[in-house]
């Protein structure tokens, strides 16, 4: 029954006025959140992180629920639950406070294993939550904190560069996103990466990119200082903030007037694991010279 009143719910707030209405009942949204984290139903978790989705899409709402102590944790265990769904739930809602810089700084004082979770599901070998991933991991990355944590684990270039290689196309240019956005926080990065396996694997992606992949390889070669490096104006349609306007994440959660119908995942534990090719496993350590 309480699976059905949350789905009763949700489809209830893509009104906006009854959304609203629904935010400021005492006690609801803290309901919603409650259930997020203490509830032992794994679907009613995932029901009641869509019916938060559909609140924190609103600017206005967004703030109410960003200053309650309890999202942040719920928010956290939500993406360690092993139903894949869950974990899809958890980076909806992790993309919205990414996005904004007040709420990507919370994240990353919140949760220093943010990042290591993240990274994990990156080779969990479910392609949708391996693109979502790159995209938080991409936004959390514009802030000092973000590009330090993803540095501290040493898997995460190896990780990065395989999936600009041989992950699906919208993988592939989110994990450009990502190393451009490391690489603009921390320019010793480049040092580390193995430029010979990454700059074809750019040049490539200029060849047969969409608009905003052809934008972030033209944007990192550049950064990397490659002499195959194209103008950006040359590279893509895009200006600067059209390629950043909705970094990454699935087209699905580029509308706010909706709430998405979101694919089910398999659960992590029946995916196939990512194997990521030895040679790709070990970087130097950059050089602390500027």
């Amino acid at each position: 029954m309480k699976e059905i009143a949350t789905a009763a719910l949700i489809n209830m707030s893509i009104n906006e006025q009854a959304k609203l209405a629904l935010a400021y009942v005492p006690g609801a949204v803290d309901t919603v959140i409650r259930t997020i984290g203490d509830s032992q139903s794994k679907e009613l978790k995932s029901v009641a992180a869509g019916l938060l989705y559909s609140l924190i899409i609103n600017d206005e709402l967004k703030t109410i629920i960003c200053l309650k102590d309890s999202l942040w944790d719920s928010v956290i265990g939500l993406l360690k639950e092993t139903s894949g769904k869950c974990k899809s739930e958890a980076l909806k809602l992790l993309f919205v406070l990414a996005k904004d810089e007040r709420w990507r700084n919370k994240l990353m004082q919140e949760d220093n294993e943010l990042i290591s979770l993240l990274i994990s599901l990156l080779t969990a070998g479910m392609p949708k939550l391996t693109e979502d991933c790159l995209t938080v991991i991409s936004l959390l990355a514009r802030s000092g904190a973000g590009t330090k944590a993803i540095l501290d684990d040493k898997s995460s270039i190896p990780i990065f560069v395989y999936l600009l290689n041989s992950g699906s196309p919208r993988a592939q240019e989110n994990a450009a996103s990502v190393l451009n956005n490391i690489c603009q926080q921390d320019g010793n990065v480049k040092e580390i990466l193995p430029l010979q396996t990454l700059i074809p694997a750019l040049n490539s992606l200029m060849r047969g990119g969409s608009d905003r992949g052809k934008f972030k390889a033209a944007s990192l070669l550049r950064v990397l200082d490659s002499d195959t490096a194209p103008s950006l104006s040359t590279a893509s349609n895009l200006s600067d903030a059209e390629a950043d306007l909705y970094p990454e994440m699935s087209s699905e959660l580029r509308s706010a007037e909706s709430v998405p119908v979101m694919p089910t995942y398999a659960d992590a534990e029946s995916s196939s694991v990512l194997q990521v090719p030895q040679s790709l496993n070990t970087v130097s350590t950059p050089s602390s010279e500027p």
